[in-house]
């Protein structure tokens, strides 16, 4: 990183390399978890960059010697991939948009309020960096990737940096309001007082992680954690069903994904197993529908929450796109359903909202062309392609309760 004596707005600004790409199933923001380990089996993995690769495959010190020896890493990434990501890295406009309107920050008659940039999880930031921890699964010293699991970015994004996650990273789990002690003593201290307060701070994480909920323990309290009551607080994952003729096409179209299976589970001698490679990817789309992926102003009219605007979804998955319906809602929570799979790009021309009125007609009959056309017009002016996404609830910063959506 070099530092630039370049002030824009009289900021001082840097340099930064960029070491990888991220390589994900989401092809676009609607759909990618807010919270990447809330579907632990969304798949991705990081490609780097050759020098840093060439690094990695010629042994003696490569940029990921000993990094297989975790089980998460911290990746910092570029929210470069999202829509109107232009005016994010615009140098007169990025430091000038100090406020931002949250898809959930909502009143009673539908009005958006605002927030800081700072106070939310925008990618619309001075900075537009996004920080996600995701499972490791495997790493490729030879080809210069690592394999990930529990993966909420956009596919080709820009990756900064990867970093070790360790369990003193989880402030649920923190032994105590003060915070971990001091690894240093005061600066008179000898070596070995240095010595004892380093083992000392060792063994709190170590106590922390056996204690905690991962580890069977009883958990050990740390610091209060509270959000805004504006934020939706944490629910289980909604039911997901899948009409048969839909079930057929997912197994059908399997081998045309990218990520299920790949490199991680030639590593475990599974690759041939077809079964459960469409096993796998039907949990990972389930447990991504599970999380709702839609807006929340596609899911009710205004004023009334209760509500949605629409039926029909379409999400775009790895090489796939994937139409489901709101089945029911009820006391116990929603239930969707997945009517449709189709290769990506098969829709032709047409919209995805001229798709998925065209696909409504089809599985209802004629009476859901005069519905299709009345909702319509309430979407123009609300949520027009259910493809498209609010971007400020864009996945990024996770550390936050398991299901809470990021502001």
């Amino acid at each position: 990183m070099a530092g630039a004596a370049a002030s824009v707005g009289g900021a001082e600004t840097f340099t930064l390399a960029r070491v990888g790409t991220f390589r994900t199933a989401f092809p676009s923001g609607f759909g990618c978890p807010r919270q990447g380990l809330a579907a632990p089996s969304a798949r991705g993995r990081v490609d780097f960059e050759p020098w840093v690769a060439s690094a990695a495959a010629g042994g003696g010190g490569g940029f990921l010697e000993g990094l297989e020896e975790f089980s998460h890493v911290w990746v910092i990434f570029v929210f470069d991939q999202n829509r109107h990501s232009s005016a994010s890295f615009h140098p007169a406009k990025s430091f000038l948009r100090s406020s931002v309107k949250p898809p959930w920050l909502v009143d009673a008659d539908g009005r958006r309020g605002s927030h800081g940039v700072f106070a939310t999880r925008t990618p619309h930031r001075p900075n537009p960096v996004g920080l996600t921890v995701c499972r490791l699964d495997r790493v490729d010293h030879a080809r210069g990737r690592v394999f990930l699991s529990g993966v909420d970015v956009i596919d080709g994004s820009a990756v900064l940096d990867v970093k070790p996650y360790h369990p003193v990273d989880s402030l649920l789990h923190t032994p105590g309001a003060a915070g971990l002690p001091s690894a240093a003593g005061p600066a008179e201290a000898d070596a070995g007082t240095r010595s004892e307060g380093a083992s000392a701070c060792a063994a709190s994480w170590l106590g922390a992680a056996a204690n905690s909920p991962d580890a069977g323990g009883g958990g050990v309290a740390g610091p209060a954690v509270h959000f805004p009551s504006w934020l939706p607080a944490p629910r289980p994952r909604a039911e997901v069903r899948w009409r048969e003729a839909a079930l057929e096409r997912l197994a059908a179209l399997q081998p045309y994904c990218g990520l299920y299976p790949d490199e991680r589970d030639v590593a475990l001698g599974d690759s041939a197993d077809r079964e459960a490679a469409v096993q796998t990817l039907r949990l990972a789309l389930e447990e991504v529908l599970g999380l709702d992926p839609r807006t929340p102003q596609s899911r009710c009219r205004a004023g009334d929450r209760g509500t949605t605007t629409h039926r029909y979804w379409a999400l775009d998955f790895d090489a796939l796109s994937i139409a489901f319906r709101l089945a029911s809602v009820a006391d116990a929570g929603q239930v969707f359903e997945v009517v449709h799979v189709e290769l990506r790009g098969e829709q032709g021309t047409r919209s995805s909202k001229a798709w998925l009125d065209d696909l409504r007609a089809e599985l209802e009959g004629g009476a859901a062309s005069a519905d299709a056309r009345a909702e319509g017009a309430e979407a123009a002016t609300e949520d027009a392609r259910p493809l498209e996404t609010e971007l400020y609830g864009t996945p990024g910063i996770p550390s936050t309760p398991e299901g809470q959506a990021p502001a």
